[in-house]
């Protein structure tokens, strides 16, 4: 992690000792305009808070120099990327909408985000993990004394698959349904659970019961993360401050903020429930954290360039998971036991053949994000001058040479 790093290790566990790296810190650039480039990265056995610190910092001194104006930074929700959140704030960092001093620019925030596609996954995972049935379930999600359990999502696309010729919610397989250990990583099993079309079938489902009362809670969810998905994943792009889709991100915020205090203040729910009667606390303060940091983002950027722009999409670290995927699935076989040798000669590879969009089907992120860091066009720059052959049918009266002849004159260049 850089010699600094090794030398504070050092003085910590006061002892000289070598570790065999088992993990890469990968820092990327994404800009407003789409520009995106992979910075650094380095190999390590755990990086820590401090670590991250010097690395980030320094980063952001380079694109400095080099004329980049950095204006967030966006990680995933890992305990030492919070806690590195959390240097930068003496107070509750909502407070200031996780805006920090920015060194090289005075007058100006740093804000810190957490990625919207992990938030999407790690809501899914709690919902996932809520039910009653010992072993397999760890919470009984509540909102309004209405559970919110996966039980819901499994039954509407059973009465789907059992009452409609056509689907109403189509692309519902078994891997969103259950998805294993590396299906739980797919953005988009994650968001074809929670986006608009799944709040159709849901209330489409519970209008078809005589009583529906027990889904009110998930609808009422079902309702938010709908909105956020076509927020984050809408590729309009923002251009003035009043934009309705920032306001709808207030609104969303409050409402898992409320959900969150009615929880921790009721008297109904035992003191030692109340934490699994909710998503995780990292995932509700992650989730906060984005619905707060992206409009303050875009408040600060658009009045520093009122002509300037904003694209929701781009709101996210799939450029990076792209990159790891690509890493162990496209140029090093599949190999479940990579190097970080391997990983430096493949850095080049990825840049330059990111083009080739059948990559990004096969990649966490998916297809949008796999597009190219380069600008690789599909037609030649200069294109040739095509040939067109007007045809004219041989006569009795004229020869099959005459016809040759006749052919090779009437070839006409465009």
């Amino acid at each position: 992690m850089g010699e600094e790093s090794f030398n504070l290790k050092v003085l910590k566990d006061n002892e000289v000792k070598s570790e065999l790296a088992n993990e890469v810190l990968q820092v990327s650039f994404v800009g407003f305009t789409g520009f995106r480039f992979p910075i650094c990265h380095f190999p390590t056995a755990g990086v820590k808070a401090s670590d991250l610190h010097i690395i980030i910092w320094n980063c952001i001194s380079k694109l400095w120099d080099y004329g980049f104006e950095v204006d967030y930074i966006m990680q995933d929700g890992g305990e030492e990327n919070r806690t590195f959140m959390k240097m930068h704030f003496p107070d509750d960092p909502i407070k200031c909408n996780y805006g920090s001093p920015n060194i090289f620019l005075r007058g100006k925030n740093l804000f810190h985000t957490q990625d919207f596609s992990h938030n999407v996954k790690k809501l899914r995972n709690s919902i996932l993990k809520s039910g009653t049935i010992k072993g397999q379930h760890t919470r009984l999600i509540m909102k309004n004394g209405k559970y919110i359990t996966w039980r819901h999502w499994e039954k509407a696309v059973e009465w789907d698959r059992l009452t409609n010729s056509r689907r109403l919610h189509y692309k519902i397989s078994e891997s969103h349904l259950h998805p294993n250990i590396a299906e739980k990583m797919r953005n988009v099993l994650a968001e074809s659970m929670s986006n608009t079309d799944m709040l159709n079938l849901m209330e489409s489902y519970a209008q078809s019961l005589p009583d529906s009362d027990f889904l009110t809670s998930s609808v009422s969810l079902l309702q938010q993360t709908s909105k956020l998905i076509a927020i984050f994943r809408d590729s309009r792009l923002i251009t003035n401050v009043n934009d309705k889709r920032l306001k709808d991100l207030t609104d969303i915020y409050y409402w898992f903020a409320n959900w969150d205090k009615e929880i921790k203040e009721s008297t109904s729910i035992p003191d030692n429930q109340k934490s699994k009667s909710l998503p995780s606390k990292e995932c509700m303060n992650d989730i906060m954290c984005m619905l707060t940091s992206f409009p303050a983002v875009c408040i600060q950027h658009l009045n520093q360039f009122p002509e300037g722009s904003i694209k929701p999409s781009r709101f996210n670290n799939d450029v990076a998971e792209n990159i790891f995927c690509q890493q162990k699935g496209l140029y090093n076989g599949n190999n479940g036991n990579p190097t970080y040798f391997n990983y430096s000669k493949s850095v080049n590879n990825i840049i330059l053949g990111q083009s080739l969009k059948s990559r990004g089907r096969k990649s966490n992120a998916g297809l949008d994000s796999a597009k190219q860091f380069s600008n690789y066009s599909d037609e030649p720059v200069t294109k040739k001058p095509k040939l067109h052959k007007k045809c004219i049918l041989p006569t009795k009266s004229s020869s099959s040479c005459d016809f040759t002849a006749k052919c090779k004159e009437n070839y006409i260049r465009i």
